[in-house]
This record gives C-alpha cells, sequence and structure tokens, in this order.
C-alpha cells in the first residue's frame, strides 16, 4: 500500500480510471440530437442562439470544472486512509457474564422465610 503524505490509498489500483472521459469522449462521435425545449419563449431564438455558441474561455471553464468532479470522485473511490502509529490498547479489564434462566421452573417460589 502506497502512503503519499501520510495517507495511503485501499483501492490504489483506481487511478487507472482517471483518463476514461476523455477517453469516452475521443473515441465516441458527439451526438447530432437535441434536447427538446422545456421552456417555450417568445425570445427563443436569440436565447438558443446565445446558448449555442458558448465561448471557448467558457468551454475550458466547464472542462476544467467536470475534470476537478471526476477527480475527486475517483479520489474518494480509492478509499484514502490516514497512517499513523500504532496505539497500544489497556490490557487490563474484567470479564462479566450474565445468565438468565426464563424457565417455567424459575416461577414456582423456593422457600418461604419466616
Amino acid at each position: 500500500m502506497e502512503t503519499i503524505l501520510g495517507i495511503s490509498f485501499a483501492w490504489w489500483w483506481l487511478v487507472c480510471v482517471l483518463p476514461l472521459p476523455a477517453l469516452v469522449h475521443w473515441i465516441l462521435p458527439p451526438s447530432g440530437q437535441r434536447a427538446a425545449a422545456g421552456l417555450v419563449t417568445p425570445f427563443y431564438r436569440d436565447l438558443f442562439a446565445a446558448q449555442s455558441q458558448p465561448s471557448s474561455s467558457r468551454r475550458r471553464r466547464r472542462w476544467a470544472i467536470l475534470c476537478i468532479i471526476w477527480g475527486c470522485l475517483v479520489l474518494a473511490a480509492m478509499r484514502p486512509q490516514a497512517v499513523a502509529d500504532a496505539v497500544e490498547l489497556p490490557l487490563s479489564g474484567r470479564d462479566l457474564m450474565l445468565a438468565v434462566d426464563l424457565s417455567m421452573s424459575m416461577g414456582e417460589p423456593d422457600f418461604v422465610i419466616g
């Protein structure tokens, strides 16, 4: 188990799935279909024209945010665990046992005092 800055990963091999979204984006062709509009507005053409051509900085920002989210998801799936020194547990203590008899014979009086 590799430790990085005092943190070890239980499933360190999940780092192999980090490039998965980029591979899917590169291999699969973009779909040419647009989703149907959920909101009908009188100025739909103007709104559609403004949204259909996002600026390159906006695309880069969106791509960076998606990459950060994917990286955080993969990092969480790798199960990070803090590694510390072993703690010595105390060995002194007491063993207790409780026995309860629920049979019908326990309902009979044993003896009468006085």
